[in-house]
């Protein structure tokens, strides 16, 4: 991922303990691990991008992936996507704007 695609990038974040919507929710930033650098804006695409759908999302070349992310899992309900509008949880339908 060049210089301008990472300015405009959703940067993934994934619960250090995954959150199944019982009891609560992880705290942001502190029970979260960066995980990816995606091409994109918009949460659903991030979303979708970090998921093992057709294999290994870590092996797609549009996404810059962190260390912490090399061997994650796919991004699930509790999960944070950032972007210049805001960090917003995964839910177990949409999504929750947290800052």
């Amino acid at each position: 991922m060049n210089a301008d695609a990472l300015a405009t990038a959703a940067n993934v974040y994934h619960a250090i303990n995954m959150w199944h919507g019982f009891g609560p929710a992880p705290e942001w930033p502190r029970d979260y691990k960066f995980v990816a650098a995606i091409p994109t804006s918009d949460v659903e695409e991030a979303f979708d991008l970090t998921n093992h759908v057709h294999g290994a999302w870590q092996d797609n070349p549009a996404i810059f992936v962190h260390e912490n992310g090399r061997n994650a899992r796919s991004t699930s309900m509790g999960d944070v996507v950032a972007t210049l509008e805001g960090v917003y949880r995964c839910e177990a339908v949409g999504w929750t704007k947290i800052a």
